[in-house]
């Protein structure tokens, strides 16, 4: 996972899916917000339990809410 690459290549993307380290990673730094995120249709995160603070820094900096896919497979 390559943050800047990452970034770089949102504006060409519809739907991100992702594990909640990728989150954590585009939000530290300060150059993650609005601008290249605000085209997105969807965020989801799985495989592990997004924490609260990063769903809340997310929506709060991007406007987006990260939809939490974990568990879905789990009985």
């Amino acid at each position: 996972f390559d943050r800047e690459d990452v970034i770089r290549e949102l504006p060409r993307a519809t739907v991100f899916m992702g594990v909640p380290t990728f989150y954590t990673r585009l939000l530290s730094g300060d150059d993650f917000c609005r601008a290249p995120v605000s085209h997105m249709r969807l965020f989801t995160s799985g495989s592990a339990p997004l924490l609260a603070e990063t769903f809340e820094e997310f929506r709060a900096r991007t406007g987006h809410a990260i939809l939490e896919r974990y568990g879905m497979t789990e009985t």
